[in-house]
């Protein structure tokens, strides 16, 4: 089973994605925030991570260029996610890395599962 790793500020969509998660099948932890992200990531292997980009303490491309940095034994994948469209941010998380750009809204439950599925 897949442990996934759901990163977001706002408690309501954080906790409806990780409900969605469990409900198929995955092991899903939940941080608020992108520094509590990489505490977690230096005691816990997750096979992906799904990341908001807009968030108070750290955006989401900025967390994804710390776990670049950090001494992992596996990069886990990550999936941003936001509610809004920026084609330079796009481009900017798939070269640091990013598997996939979701947006919120736009996205049904389905989709989201499915695209959760290919990456882990």
């Amino acid at each position: 089973m897949a442990t996934i790793l759901v990163v977001d500020d706002s408690r309501d969509v954080a906790q409806l994605f990780a409900l969605l998660l469990r409900e198929s099948g995955y092991a899903v932890d939940i941080a608020f925030g992108g520094r509590e992200a990489l505490k977690m990531l230096t005691h816990q292997r997750f096979d992906l991570i799904l990341l908001d980009q807009n968030m108070p303490d750290l955006t989401g491309l900025e967390v994804l260029e710390a776990i670049n940095q950090m001494q992992l034994a596996a990069l886990p994948a990550v999936v941003m996610i936001s509610a809004y469209r920026d084609t330079v941010l796009v481009e900017a998380a798939r070269k640091h890395g990013a598997k996939d750009y979701l947006l919120k809204g736009s996205i049904s439950a389905d989709d989201l599962v499915d695209k959760i599925k290919a990456y882990c």
